[in-house]
């Protein structure tokens, strides 16, 4: 809401929110793999080594952590998304 009221000029906001849960196969292989990847080749990769948070090694590691835990059978994760919806104000 913070960010609306920012920005000036809206009207009628109004706040929902969804969930991704992933608990089945195909979603902890999906949901796995995806920050197996990140934790290695994306932006989080290059700025925790750039700062000194996180060695190849220990990104490697967590990398290796997020793939055993696509294996295993309770496994769950849930990602909350903050969504947004308004009208700009007619001047």
């Amino acid at each position: 809401l913070e960010w609306c009221n920012a920005a000036g000029g809206l009207e009628d906001v109004q706040i929902t929110t969804s969930t991704w849960t992933f608990y089945d196969d195909v979603g902890k292989d999906w949901w796995g793999n995806q920050w197996a990847a990140r934790v290695l080749e994306s932006n989080i990769a290059t700025s925790a080594l750039e700062h000194g948070i996180a060695t190849r090694d220990e990104l490697e590691a967590i990398s290796e952590e997020w793939r055993r835990w696509q294996t295993l059978p309770d496994a769950v994760s849930a990602f909350v998304h903050f969504e947004a919806l308004s009208r700009v104000r007619r001047r």
